[in-house]
């Protein structure tokens, strides 16, 4: 997963912390605005009200649902991210030890060569 991907990770999950937060200030404006009518003698609507706010409740704990499930797939991703990244250092690392191998043998050959050359040329 590249930079970028995470990044972009980090804003999806930074965008549904927002979304849970906002739900619930509307969910304690709407308990302050049912407080507020109640006490202004507005008691005979106050099941009704009562109902009105489960209702956002409910519509609060499904976007806070939502937001916990793209959560946890975002850091599945990035738990996945990371073991892709683990095992493509350990691939570098095993290439760049080849590589090292490789470079001595070459390095064994020319020398070789040289003394080989050195010999028919005396």
């Amino acid at each position: 997963m590249s930079d970028e991907s995470m990044w972009q990770a980090v804003h999806r999950m930074d965008a549904a912390a927002d979304v849970a937060r906002r739900s619930a200030d509307r969910m304690e404006e709407a308990a302050q605005r049912i407080a507020l009518l109640l006490e202004d003698g507005y008691g005979g609507n106050g099941l009704r009200l009562i109902e009105e706010l489960e209702k956002a409740n409910a519509a609060s704990e499904v976007e806070r649902a939502e937001a916990a499930a793209e959560i946890n797939q975002l850091r599945l991703a990035e738990e996945g991210a990371k073991e892709a990244f683990g095992v493509i250092v350990q691939e570098k690392r095993d290439l760049e030890a080849k590589c090292k191998g490789l470079q001595q043998l070459l390095d064994g050959a020319h020398d070789i060569i040289r003394r080989n050359a050195k010999k028919a040329n005396s």
